[in-house]
Order: structure tokens, then sequence, then C-alpha cells
């Protein structure tokens, strides 16, 4: 919260929210506008779906990196231990179990 010179003794004062913990040595910005008898920006108008998905046109993950485990050829992260035969660089890490028919159902 920014502090302005008339505003500098609201700032300094123990603020009491009911039911809400101990006593706040610095008031919220919600708690700020509150006192002040002001309300908080909102935006004039509303935004189209086109400009909302164009903001979010960056927002998505990129894929993982999968490099080819060089003794069973499956898929996994790179510097990992294998989920399948469970080596990391030709050395067995983790010894893994063959799963029979029966074990699956």
């Amino acid at each position: 919260m920014r502090l302005f010179k008339h505003n500098y003794l609201v700032a300094l004062q123990v603020f009491r929210r009911p039911g809400v913990g101990p006593p706040l040595l610095f008031p919220t910005t919600a708690d700020f506008y509150r006192k002040e008898g002001r309300t908080m920006a909102n935006p004039k108008r509303r935004h189209s779906h086109s400009r909302t998905r164009l903001r979010r046109a960056h927002d998505s993950l990129p894929k993982p990196h999968l490099g080819l485990c060089p003794k069973c050829g499956q898929r996994s992260a790179p510097h990992q231990v294998c989920g399948y035969c469970g080596t990391y660089r030709g050395v067995q890490i983790i010894r893994m179990e063959e799963v029979t028919e029966a074990e699956k159902k």
C-alpha cells in the first residue's frame, strides 16, 4: 500500500478486523478503501472474447521434452530414471518387477 501525507496516521494505527485473528499493524488495501469510503478500480467495459483469447495466447504450458531410453526405447524425461526399466545412463538404479496377468486384474 502506498502511503501519502494525508493518510500516514491512518497507516500507523492498529487495525482490528472482527473474527479474523490478531490485529494488523498495517491495513490491507480493502480495509483502506473501506475506511476512506472509496471504491476499488473496476474496468469500464467488458473485454471481448477475442481480446481475452489474444491475452491468453501465451499462457499455455510447453510440452515436456522427452528423450528415448537407450536400453528399452521408452520415452522418459531427461536426467531422470526410466520409469519402465529403471535404468539411468546405462546403470540399473531401480529393480523393476514383471507384472503378471493375474496381478493386472
